[in-house]
């Protein structure tokens, strides 16, 4: 009889463990393909074209600042038959930006025209300042030219941020 006993007890036991091991495997799934599928997939922040995000990612010169800063969106092209949305998913999802920024996270700090001349020409620029970001922290800062004209994107990446404190 206490044979019995324990062999339903140790057979119980297995099931509760099975039962167990099931629901953390099922949970577990549940939570890699939730992640896959959100827009950001895993990893750090990755945000639109207009970013609020701590003042101090993009303090190069080690002054004390508080709160948050927004991107700033200076004087744009005129005339265009683009939007500032789709000039971002045009940069973000360049071959380059995408090499640069692989496992990052990023928060877009400003948004500016620029126009460049030489001898062979014009040409009209979106410029937009990003803090690239792994986890929480900065690490590395881009600039991205948006060729109004071709559509094309060139990228350059930075340890720090892209500007200079001044004496």
């Amino acid at each position: 009889m206490m044979n019995r006993g324990r062999k339903a007890l140790g057979t119980a036991a297995a099931v509760l463990i099975v039962v167990a091991v099931v629901a953390a495997g099922t949970m577990a799934y549940a939570m890699y393909t939730a992640r896959q599928a959100s827009p950001s997939g895993s990893g750090p922040e990755r945000s639109g074209p207009i970013s609020t995000y701590p003042r101090s990612w993009y303090d190069a010169c080690g002054l004390p600042v508080q709160g948050n800063a927004t991107t700033i969106v200076n004087e744009l092209p005129t005339g265009l038959n683009i939007t500032l949305a789709q000039v971002y998913s045009a940069v973000v999802n360049s071959a380059s930006f995408k090499n640069i920024s692989v496992g990052l996270g990023w928060v877009t700090t400003s948004w500016t025209n620029q126009e460049d001349s030489g001898p062979i020409g014009s040409h009209q620029y979106v410029t937009a300042q990003f803090v690239l970001l792994n986890a929480s922290a900065p690490d590395g800062y881009v600039q991205a030219n948006y060729n109004v004209v071709t559509g094309g994107v060139g990228v350059y990446y930075q340890r720090a941020p892209l500007f200079s404190c001044g004496a």
